[in-house]
């Protein structure tokens, strides 16, 4: 496939017009608020600590899934925020 039919597959489901609005960015930023009990540790992860990096979303049924990688201390999360349309994660 060349580059201009390339292209021209791509128009046919891109955003063509998304504008990134740097005023309300970011989303998402590392905090130590959020915490958990590891059910096989039984240690309390707080796993926004130190990134919270690589988004991607998803809107199904007026929510936004907001897929991301957070980063602590300990191994890696792959987390998931919700957010209802018309109110907040």
């Amino acid at each position: 496939m060349t580059v201009e039919e390339e292209s021209t597959a791509a128009s046919s489901w891109a955003f063509p017009y998304f504008e990134k609005a740097d005023s309300i960015n970011p989303v998402l930023r590392p905090g130590a608020e959020l915490a958990f009990t590891a059910p096989i540790t039984q240690q309390s992860p707080r796993w926004e600590e130190c990134n919270v990096l690589n988004p991607t979303a998803v809107v199904k049924d007026d929510k936004v899934y907001l897929l991301y990688h957070a980063q602590d201390s300990l191994p890696d999360y792959i987390t998931v925020a919700v957010y209802e349309l018309g109110g907040g994660l």
